[in-house]
């Protein structure tokens, strides 16, 4: 998986559906108001456009992804109050970078659960990570029909969601971005840390 995502570095940034993606995901995050002196982990981050445009807005930013190209363009911007992390997420990893004591107030991972097999231990992970009353926000295209095997279903991901405990969940399909196949949907869920 490391070769797929690090051949598509060098040009992510210039691709324009990821710029329209990120620019869709931050402006819906943007209206949920969560920024105010927060502490995020942008899970999944790539080369880190929805992380630069968080980054002015935030206390700091806890930058992870496994794809060491990715990573390393992130780095190359040198935003001021931005970690980066080049690692999978698991227990050892929250051990290994002392991640339970940031007490982080947000996550965010935009298109990253659909590629991931079992992202519910993942889930798991991150909701050990966030703060009483931290929120938890994802971005991931919606499984079409015809094709079950691409993305993620709105009742698998609010499945997941109260099965980690959290609570005050929402879905919702607030864009999408056209093809010549056709429009491929995107689903947004908010879930909250009791």
């Amino acid at each position: 998986m490391e070769n797929e995502w690090g051949n598509l570095a060098g040009d992510w940034d210039s691709n324009e559906d990821v710029m329209a993606y990120s620019e869709l995901a931050f402006k819906h995050l943007s209206k949920l108001n969560k920024f105010n002196d927060a502490n995020v982990i942008d899970f999944g981050c790539g080369t880190g456009l929805l992380t630069e445009k968080m980054s002015p807005l935030v206390k700091s930013i806890t930058s992870i992804d496994p794809s060491k190209k990715m990573i390393d363009v992130l780095a190359g911007k040198k935003l001021p109050n931005v970690t980066v992390i080049n690692d999978v997420l698991t227990s050892e990893t929250i051990n290994k970078y002392n991640l339970k004591s940031a007490s982080f107030d947000l996550v965010v991972a935009s298109s990253v659960f659909g590629f991931i097999p079992e992202f519910g231990k993942v889930i798991t992970c991150l909701k050990s990570l966030l703060t009483s009353g931290g929120f938890l926000v994802q971005w991931d295209w919606l499984s079409p029909k015809n094709n079950p095997d691409f993305g993620l279903t709105l009742e698998s991901v609010e499945k997941t969601l109260v099965d980690n405990g959290f609570s005050n969940t929402s879905l919702a399909v607030p864009f999408s971005l056209s093809n010549p196949e056709g429009d491929m949907p995107v689903l947004m869920a908010v879930a909250q840390n009791p």
